[in-house]
């Protein structure tokens, strides 16, 4: 909510000595200051504001007005009497001097509104790159904010040309008079007299505890005050505990509002945490970095050295400054994504630096007024001469032309420090380059652009504070810590020392040079610029760069100078006593009047001492290991050094060099032209007839890497240069592996980096402790070459030139000898096709264009009789340079050509994926010169034929299952036995195969025992089985040369499901295989299985193993049809004995030993036996004991039907077969064992006597034929057997109790429909025998 008044922040300064000090900032929230703040009530300007002070003697919680402690009187240091004068006053100044206008109606346009913007930015961000040198200055994981990138994204927004401009010019003459205020906020000494900042402070009283626990405290308007009761918002500073201190520095980074009720908000917690963090005023996190490179977005690249020396650039607090900035913006919390309210305290900052192993820190923000600053000419003062300031330095993002979809950007780094404060313009730069108005002319008048323009005069009313000045010198260590500076100026000052630390609280940095030298100044070339007429295409200018023009034999002599260095570089060498003088006098001495013309500011590099001479025949550039400096591009003949003449304070001594031409036979390239043949200490002695590079080096020879970088030892290079004719050529190319091979790399698994690799295989890796992809590396050992990091390169002495196609993202080197990948995902998911061949030519040969060798190349689909049109795939650029691998032990007599083809299937294939045939034409291209030239036909018709890597792109969606039946086969004679049903599961699917080359495959994931049949168990509750991988080969490399053909690759690791045969091969319904290992009868039925499906290639379609199979459908609690139920029925006979004791019969089968007191008497009887469904777990037997399921018969006799025609069953009877556990034995007093089960059985006894009875009352003869199925039930009860019971006589005591709980009626017959059947027996006979009552 935006407030419609007044803003009230509060900033302690310090505790001393009992006292608290805190700064009072009252924001007019973008209104008029000289008109009345609401009807009412004075205008601000006019306002006497009286403030209290509001302590909170407690840190729990947010602040609340209801929980003020103590209200101690502020004692106000800069009591406003009116500050009408002020605004006034700075109105006219802005509008009659500066030409600008501050109006009330842009104050009160809506887009002025707080909220305006944060509606138009809800969407965006301010983004930070963060920089090696934050990265590397501790201990740096990942980015703790989304806000905070270490990519490229940074480079991209500031480089990208192409981007759409979105944001409009703002109108900047005319101000609203929120922008005003915030003017005067910037300067505190006007602030302060302006009534925006107020400088308190109060005692506590002796023997008070105020803040020793910590508190909070706010300022106030009291009763006497105007605007006391109008609306207005407060905001309170967190107090750290004081307890047992007598002087500390405070300082309040984030602040807080204070409410009226408590308001739970998680948002404050971070807040929180930074108000704690930066309560000392001291950045925690300080980084240095010095420009190595032109390219000031370049942290590690020396190869290009900066042009000038800008200092040491600064950066601090990257990601904490980026949370800043976006809860400011968005006014929200990034890590609970609330609105919060929390103004930021943190204005500005103050840098701090000292030379390594000093105490005292030097202020760069420290300035001193030079001259007085007013207002209306001096009517109303603002500084005094004299007066000490210190400004603080302001980190603003900024747009980069789309700030409404893109945002905005932090700098990279927010400060630079070049020796003198970095809070004025630089004054000597300006002097030195006569950057005035009455000094600079435009160089093109009438053209309005930003070189013609003229700035207006600029006044230096500040100069640096001797006191805090320190020169920055090249070869000396310095040290960087960075103050905080809050919105009223306040902050520590720089002999404070920080409290809290942090992860890199100072920042060292070594200063040295990277600045390059210039090119030695020849004067022989200027003087022949200076002397030349204009050009025409018919009459040309002369090539400078060729010595011959700029020496003859009457005056073979180059008269040569040191190299200019600019400011400020040259003062960073502390070499000349007065560089600013001299430097001033190359403008300031010209003579009135003089001719135009360039002229560069600078004075000879007092660093340069020597320059060398390198004299080359040209063969590869960097073919070095001739060469006694092993970093050049030629041959090398020979290199001589010259000594340059220096004075104190003077350095621009000449040096006239004698050019010698001899003739020579031969050169030896191996010791180059012998020692007393070089002329003498001024001459310079070239071979004639030879195409030659004379390079002239200046040579700092400080560049020690402490003094200079090492990489400038070495400064810019001059050259002059020929050329020699080509030579005529044929037999050019000869094939390296049949020429053409096709690569397709998968992606490493982090798992799989860690295995150890083994090295019997057919490449060797090794992947401990390197920083080489393991992608990469399978590419270079395929194509013989050397993998470092993402750049692929030759072997070592040999050369190897790359061409690439811009299907992949890649960066060559100049030189060609290695190519370097953006990222590894461009060698995933296509083709890598290298057309290899071998230049039979030795390195000096230079014969070929820049686009030496062209690669064209056709492709069609297996199926399709013709190709696609021909198109240019890429070029390979024969560089005239050497790579430094090829360098190492050369064989120079030739080089090899890859050309990296990009094929992607995906964008070529149709709806399904098909296998590829691609055809290569390759043509090499001569330079100029060569077009009489014999030369090779060109290389047709490279065909090579690829497999398809594309997954099938459908995902099974299953719709159902069933049960697929053998047909119903019974015993054609009397219908007494059917046979076993072979039984199958299938799947319906949403949909058959799209593809016709595709078919639906299924594995095991996982099983498990039904919960219904075992007893449950910690083992079987905690069983949690991983899904085990699909294994099929990684395939972490693809390789296919020409000839090769379908190997059937990932066919195996899933089990093809069997389609219907629907005569269209478009069904829907297919037959799951068994389990490998497992037949229709394994008990591993019993249970549930969890299935994986994946549509997948069919075997006779080309596919690589990784391309086989699609994407997965897991499947939950899939059961194949249970292993059929046996059921054995036979008769038997059996003896029964009667005994007489006291009066009672007693019966028991199976005596051997009776007395002559007991009869014997037989029985028929018909056993029926079936076994339990068993439950297995991971081979082992978990079944309940007793069982759940339960086991019934059914016992038929046959009887004719009516009509003769077939035989019917008629059922006879229906039972239990109860299982029986063996017995326990008891082996101690206190436990019991019995015999170890496997399958156990239910069995049922049924009379003979009673089936007869049974058939005599259904009319039957008493010897019909029987026949019995058996059926399983699911538990009746449908529970679960939890095993609560523990060993020995309470285990029996529990399976006594199941087993005595016999079932209620029969579900087969009375409870027929009200339970569930688990399985069935077929129909068996029971045997007959000769006689059943004999």
């Amino acid at each position: 909510m935006e407030p419609t008044t007044l803003c009230i922040l509060t900033f302690p300064q310090r505790y001393e000595n009992g006292r608290i000090v805190f700064n009072i900032v009252v924001i007019p929230r973008n209104l008029n200051p000289l008109l009345p703040i609401v009807p009412g009530q004075s205008a601000f300007a006019d306002a006497q504001l009286h403030f209290k002070a509001m302590v909170i003697n407690s840190l729990d919680g947010l602040p609340l007005s209801t929980n003020v402690t103590f209200e101690p009187a502020a004692e106000i240091e800069n009591n406003i009497e009116s500050s009408r004068a002020i605004w006034e006053g700075l109105k006219i100044q802005l509008e009659q001097m500066d030409g600008m206008k501050i109006d009330d109606a842009e104050t009160n346009k809506p887009d002025q509104k707080a909220q305006t913007d944060v509606d138009r930015y809800k969407g965006v961000s301010i983004r930070k790159y963060l920089p090696e040198s934050y990265r590397n200055s501790f201990n740096f994981i990942k980015a703790k904010t989304k806000y905070a990138l270490t990519g490229d994204e940074y480079q991209c927004a500031v480089k990208n040309k192409e981007k759409t401009i979105t944001d409009k010019n703002s109108n900047r003459d005319t101000l609203s008079w929120g922008k005003v205020i915030a003017y005067c906020l910037r300067n505190p000494q006007l602030a302060q007299k302006a009534g925006l900042i107020y400088k308190a402070s109060f005692a506590i009283p002796d023997g008070e505890k105020w803040f020793d626990d910590g508190g909070w405290l706010y300022a106030d308007l009291d009763t006497t005050s105007d605007y006391r009761d109008i609306s207005k918002l407060k905001y309170a500073a967190r107090i750290p505990a004081l307890k047992g201190k007598t002087t500390r520095g405070l300082f309040a980074a984030v602040q807080f509002p204070v409410s009226e009720i408590a308001v739970e908000h998680p948002g404050y917690d971070q807040v929180m945490r930074e108000a704690i963090l930066y309560d000392d005023g001291f950045a925690k996190i300080v980084h240095a970095n010095q420009p190595v490179n032109q390219d000031l977005l370049q942290e590690k690249d020396v190869s290009n050295p900066p042009l000038k020396d800008a200092g040491i650039r600064l950066g601090w607090d990257d990601e904490q400054i980026a949370i800043w900035f976006n809860r400011q913006m968005l006014q929200k919390e990034e890590t609970t994504d609330t609105q919060i309210d929390a103004p930021l305290g943190v204005f500005g900052y103050r840098l701090d630096v000292r030379e390594k192993g000093q105490v005292n820190w030097f202020s760069q923000n420290k300035i001193i007024a030079e001259r007085g600053t007013s207002i209306l000419n001096g009517e109303i003062e603002i500084t005094s001469v004299g007066d000490k300031l210190e400004p603080g330095t302001e980190v603003h993002p900024a747009a980069h032309g789309d700030s409404a979809n893109e945002g905005f950007w932090l700098p990279m780094y927010f400060s630079a420090w070049a020796g003198k404060a970095v809070t004025i313009a630089d004054k000597d730069s300006e002097d030195i380059n006569m950057l005035t108005p009455d000094k600079m002319v435009a160089p093109n008048p009438g053209v309005n652009n930003t070189i013609n323009t003229i700035p207006k005069k600029t006044f230096h009313p500040y100069i640096q504070d001797p006191d805090h000045h320190l020169p920055l010198i090249y070869g000396h260590d310095y040290q960087f810590r960075i103050r905080l500076m809050d919105i009223s100026g306040g902050g520590p000052i720089a002999d404070e020392k920080a409290i809290n630390g942090g992860e890199c609280p100072v920042a060292d940095a070594h200063f040295k040079r990277y600045v390059a030298a210039g090119s030695l100044n020849i004067l022989n070339i200027q003087h022949i610029y200076d002397g030349l007429d204009v050009g025409t295409n018919e009459n040309p200018l002369k090539d400078t760069s060729i010595l011959e023009n700029l020496v003859n034999e009457a005056n073979p002599v180059l008269t040569i100078q040191r190299p200019l260095l600019a400011y400020p570089a040259v003062v960073y060498t502390g070499k000349y006593t007065d560089p600013i003088d001299q430097l001033k006098a190359v403008l300031g001495d010209l003579p009135h009047g003089a001719t135009k013309k360039g002229l560069d500011i600078g004075l000879p590099d007092p660093d340069v001492d020597f320059f060398k001479i390198s004299i080359e025949v040209k063969s590869l550039e960097m073919d070095n290991a001739l060469s006694e400096n092993g970093r050049e591009s030629y041959i090398l003949l020979y290199e001589k050094e010259y000594e340059l003449d220096s004075q104190i304070n003077k350095y621009d001594q000449l040096f006239d060099l004698n050019i010698v031409y001899k003739d020579f036979d031969k050169l030896d390239f191996i010791n180059g032209i012998p020692q007393d043949q070089r002329g003498a200490k001024n001459e310079l002695v070239l071979p004639t007839s030879r195409h030659l590079r004379i390079t002239f080096t200046p040579i700092i020879k400080s560049a020690d890497n402490n003094y200079a970088a090492e990489n400038i030892l070495e400064g810019k290079k001059l050259r002059l240069s020929s050329f020699k004719p080509a030579k005529d050529e044929r037999l050019l190319l000869s094939p390296i592996d049949s020429g053409l091979m096709a690569i397709y790399l998968q992606p490493e698994q982090l798992a799989d980096q860690l295995k150890q690799k083994d090295n019997d295989g057919p490449f060797s890796l090794n992947i401990i402790n390197s920083s080489t992809p393991i992608e990469l590396s399978r590419l270079a050992d395929a194509l013989d070459l050397v993998a470092q990091n993402l750049t692929l390169e030759g072997k070592k002495g040999q050369r190897i030139q790359f061409g690439c196609s811009k299907a992949m993202r890649h960066s060559m080197a100049p030189d060609s000898s290695s190519i370097s990948f953006s990222s590894l995902a461009e060698l995933y998911n296509q083709w890598i096709i290298a057309v290899n061949y071998t230049l039979l030519r030795d390195w000096s040969w230079d014969g070929l264009a820049v686009e030496s060798i062209s690669i064209y190349r056709q492709w069609k689909k297996e199926i399709e009789a013709g190709y696609q049109a021909e198109e240019l795939a890429g070029t390979i650029n024969v560089s005239r340079t050497a790579g430094i691998n090829a360098l190492q032990e050369p064989d120079r007599k030739d080089s090899q050509l890859i050309f990296l083809d990009a094929f992607d299937p995906k964008k070529v294939n149709g709806e399904f994926p098909s296998e590829i045939m691609i055809s290569y034409r390759i043509v090499v291209n001569f330079k100029d010169g060569f077009e009489a030239t014999a030369k090779d036909h060109d290389i047709e018709n490279e065909v090579i034929h690829l497999p398809v890597t594309i997954i099938p792109h459908q995902v099974p969606e299953l719709v159902s299952a069933g049960i697929a039946l053998s047909p119903y086969i019974a015993d054609e004679e009397k219908y007494a036995s059917t046979e076993i049903r072979q039984r199958f599961l299938w799947l319906e699917m949403a949909e058959p195969p799209a593809d016709p080359n595709d078919t639906y495959y299924v594995r095991v994931l996982a099983n498990a025992p039904d919960p219904l049949l075992c007893r449950i168990t910690g083992e079987i509750i905690t069983n949690d089985p991983a899904d085990p991988p699909l294994n099929v080969n990684d395939e972490k490399i693809r390789i296919i040369i020409k000839g090769m053909d379908n190997d059937f690759a990932g066919i195996g690791v899933m089990q093809e499901m069997i389609p219907e045969d629907d005569g269209n091969g478009k069904s829907r319904y297919f037959m799951v295989p068994l389990p490998p290992g497992l037949h229709a009868d394994s008990d591993e039925l019993f249970g549930f299985f969890t299935y994986e499906i994946r549509v997948g290639h069919k075997k006779e379609l080309w596919s690589t193993a990784q391309a086989r199979y699609g994407r997965p459908l897991k499947v939950n609690g899939v059961q194949h049809p249970a292993p059929t139920l046996n059921c054995n029925a036979f008769r038997r006979k059996n003896d029964l004995f009667a005994g007489i004791g006291n009066g009672l019969v007693i019966e028991r089968e199976g005596l051997h030993e009776i007395n002559t007191a007991i009869k014997k008497k037989t029985q028929s009887e018909v056993v029926v036996t079936a076994p339990f469904a068993v439950a297995v777990l991971n081979g082992k037997n978990v079944s309940a004991r007793p069982p759940q399921t339960s086991l019934w018969y059914m016992l038929y006799t046959q009887v004719k039907q009516a009509d003769g025609s077939t035989y019917r069953n008629i059922l006879l009877d229906s039972g239990h077969m109860p299982y029986v556990p063996p017995k326990y034995k008891r082996e101690t007093k206190s436990s019991l064992s019995r015999t170890p089960e496997g399958i156990i059985f239910g069995s049922a006894t049924i009379k003979l006597k009673d089936i007869e009875f049974r058939l005599s009352e259904l009319g039957l003869p008493t010897n019909s034929s029987l026949s019995v199925l058996c059926v399983e039930m699911f538990p009746m009860q449908n529970t679960w057997q939890i095993n609560v019971g523990r060993r020995g006589l309470k285990r029996e005591v529990q399976e006594s109790r199941i087993l005595s709980v016999e079932p209620q009626l029969n579900p087969l017959t009375d409870g027929l429909g009200a339970y569930r059947i688990y399985r069935t027996s077929p129909l068996v006979p029971v045997a007959n025998i000769c006689c059943d009552d004999c």
